[in-house]
């Protein structure tokens, strides 16, 4: 997460840089022209929040330019000495939110007052700015921003005592949902407390059933969002008289034009609302479905990244900044040798990784809590993703919508070193494990949804905030295992709180992120460069225009993010799950036939084709349901036949009967669907009584007794089909494609 913005103005032009000699690296090279400076570790040493040097240096700006004697150079001079000095504030204010971050109860009266100063601060320094350009040493001074920038200062409104007191209510209100969000709730049940630990931990070690561990958590959840939610309401209600003041209608129109900067309205996000709808469930479902089965994927095999300190962790990641970029090799080296970093355990919270800027040093801090896992290396690459645009790019300007780009980017680009980051055994469980985290990252979609029917509806109440977001959360596949209309758990996301407005710029990046994945499969240099050039980026006017620049695309375009996710279908079947069947391409079965193969149900000939238009015997289907059965070991009439495992299992279920079962015969649609059902009903379905569906058909009255049952089940659930030429054909032959899509929407779906 990056944060540390408060005004991103004229720092290309009043901060002073040097450039240190790069030394020589893998990849050499030249994307950005300066380099931060060293941060002294005295500098982590904040003092209570003192606006008096800023305010003597606005002043004395102000003096020289109502005066008459003042040059231009002096009035610059005192106009850079009062950046400085605005800086030197800010700096030592995101100090102060560290260890805010790292513990909220030991600093909270100064934290709010920094983000009251600051706040005042920060329109002081506007109004200031504003006068210079108003004045006669406005020309000089518009003359060195870059196009348009004196107009965009000038139209900006200095807030007033009213929107300044609002401004600090907000942050009263941030800082009582920390307050609360440490707190961890409790409930009574079966003669004693629960916290959400004791109950994860009671489940674990199975004293626990599943739907009482299910209850529980559902009442926790409802406990915290009883008190959260009354916080949020009220933040949106503030956060909406504030917008209202500013001209806007709520404040989602206010944050997407003025606060990101958007060059989009939230109405034109229904497409990426729509993208992520149709494709993300199927594309999550996959690779749940193979890191669960495949034992390549296992998360088992990331055991060398478990547990390390911090000092391994950092070592673990320096060795591939060659590879990006020798600029960031040497950034890495300068963020290690300043003390840059906390990557140590934090009690405040167990998933906090955020980089704030140091705006006096034009440089920056990561803190991260250290979670013993992968994630400890996955969160710092991120995170060093959005300090290196802090220390590296030219200033302070930047298109929120691609900054999560700069970190989720060089994540999909250290997956090319997987391999070596988490050892041969591991460097496909990394893959998919960091391929995990950037889908998930796209359900921030369903946020933005919610967030804007919030901020734009009338009179809701909590109750109502709760049943809107479960729709929403429904919409996006999500199911719910606890009665009643409301859900809870939104009101866990810090983001919501704190970046009102922020998570659809998650969205943009990590489709981004996702196109630079397939692109560095194909072309790593290309696709680092791309990246690079992103980073570097400094005057773009929103995110369509930096992604153009950058040679991405623009994933607002109609049927962008659809070809995206589709490329990452073919990315994980090929570089994570090793699959390519050359006899797939262009086969009408191809995506079906891979769904299977990538959860270890097909696997190719000798040759390496997968044979989609062959038939399939009774031995293989029933050997792939034994596989989803988990392959219990049974004993029976087969056993030493290589479907053994299979027959023995389809007998014992009751999926066949032994003297009906030929395992080299090939199976019938009929049979098929029979063999489902029956494999259906073990799983606890209801039998099927109503087979009118099959009356659809001309030949849908051949069936009869338990195979008209199936085949209308298999019909009803969308498993099977009718003909091109509309029939159901139920004693036609089944192919390997076609049983692929049989048991991809049986399965899957």
């Amino acid at each position: 997460m990056k944060c540390g913005r408060l005004l991103p103005l004229l720092l290309s032009l009043l901060l002073s840089v040097s450039l240190l000699a790069p030394a020589a690296l893998a990849r050499e090279t030249e994307f950005f022209p300066d380099f931060p400076e060293p941060v002294p570790a005295s500098a982590q040493d904040w003092s209570p929040a003192d606006p008096s040097s800023f305010d003597a240096a606005r002043q004395a700006l102000l003096t020289a330019v109502r005066g008459e004697d003042a040059s231009e150079r002096s009035v610059l001079s005192l106009l850079s000495r009062m950046t400085d000095r605005f800086n030197e504030l800010l700096t030592e204010y995101y100090f102060c939110s560290l260890d805010y971050m790292r513990s909220p109860a030991s600093c909270t009266q100064e934290y709010v007052r920094y983000s009251s100063v600051c706040g005042q601060a920060e329109s002081d320094y506007l109004s200031a700015v504003q006068e210079v350009l108003n004045s006669a040493y406005g020309s000089v001074l518009a003359g060195l921003l870059r196009e348009g920038q004196a107009q965009s200062l000038l139209s900006t409104s200095p807030n007033t005592r009213e929107e300044l007191a609002l401004l600090e209510r907000e942050t009263a209100l941030v800082n009582e949902y920390w307050e609360a969000v440490v707190q961890e709730p409790s409930v009574q049940s079966g003669g004693r407390t629960w916290t959400r630990a004791q109950a994860d931990a009671a489940y674990l070690v199975g004293s626990l059933e599943e739907d009482a561990y299910l209850t529980l958590v559902g009442e926790l959840a409802a406990v915290r969002n009883g008190v959260l939610a009354p916080i949020y309401l009220e933040l949106v209600k503030v956060r909406n008289q504030y917008a209202a003041s500013k001209g806007y209608d709520d404040y989602v129109q206010y944050a997407y034009q003025t606060v990101y900067g958007r060059d989009y309205t939230p109405e034109e996000t229904a497409l990426l609302h729509r993208a992520v709808k149709a494709l993300l469930p199927r594309l999550e479902s996959e690779l749940l479905i193979a890191q669960s089965r495949l034992s390549s994927l296992s998360p088992v095999r990331l055991s060398s990244l478990e547990d390390m300190t911090q000092e391994e962790v950092l070592d673990a990641v320096e060795p591939y900044m060659d590879a990006v970029s020798s600029e960031y090799r040497e950034l890495y080296g300068y963020m290690r040798d300043n003390g840059l970093y906390d990557l140590d355990i934090l009690a405040s919270s167990s998933t906090l990784g955020v980089t704030v800027s140091l705006p006096a040093y034009r440089s920056a801090y990561i803190l991260s809590s250290a979670q013993g896992s992968y994630l400890d290396v996955k969160t710092l690459i991120h995170e060093f993703g959005h300090f290196a645009n802090h220390c590296l790019a030219e200033d302070e300007q930047f298109c929120y919508d691609v900054a999560e780009t700069h970190s989720q980017g060089l994540e999909a680009l250290y997956l090319t070193f997987a391999d070596s980051l988490a050892g041969q055994a591991g460097g496909d469980a990394y893959r998919a494990a960091i391929l995990s985290d950037l889908l998930g990252m796209l359900y921030f979609c369903m946020y933005d949804e919610f967030e804007q029917a919030v901020y734009q509806a009338d009179g809701l109440t909590v109750s109502g905030m709760n049943r809107l977001y479960r729709s929403i959360s429904e919409s996006y596949g999500f199911l719910y295992s606890i009665g009643g209309e409301d859900a809870y758990d939104w009101a866990a996301n810090s983001q919501l709180f704190e970046q009102p407005c922020y998570t659809i710029s998650y969205v943009t990046s990590v489709l981004n992120s996702l196109e630079l994945l397939v692109d560095s499969a194909e072309d790593f240099d290309a696709a680092a460069d791309t990246y690079l050039a992103l980073v570097a980026q400094t005057d773009t006017a929103g995110y369509r225009d930096a992604v153009a620049q950058a040679g991405l695309t623009d994933m607002l375009q109609p049927g962008a993010a659809q070809d995206v996710l589709e490329a990452v279908e073919q990315y994980f079947y090929r570089e994570i799950c090793g699959l390519s069947f050359p006899d797939l391409t262009g086969h009408w079965s191809a995506r079906y036939a891979l769904t299977c193969a990538s959860s270890g149900l097909f696997s190719g000939d000798e040759a390496g084709n997968f044979r989609p238009d062959s038939g399939v015997t009774w031995a293989e289907l029933l050997t792939v349901l034994w596989q989803v059965a988990g392959a219990p070991q049974l004993s029976g009439p087969w056993d030493g036949a290589w479907y053994a495992g299979g027959a023995n299992f389809a007998l014992s279920a009751g999926l066949v009967r032994e003297d009906a079962l030929l395992p080299q015969q090939d199976m019938t649609r009929e049979d098929v669907a029979l063999v489902l059902y029956r494999f259906a009903l073990t799983l606890g379905a209801e039998a099927l009584t109503d087979t009118g569906a099959l009356m659809a058909y001309p030949d849908g009255g051949e069936l009869s007794g338990e195979g008209a049952a199936a085949v209308a089940w298999a019909l009803e659930q969308g498993i099977l089909a009718g003909q091109p030429d509309g029939r159901l054909d139920p004693e036609g032959a089944v192919t390997r494609g076609e049983l692929s899509v049989m048991l991809a929407n049986f399965l899957y779906a």
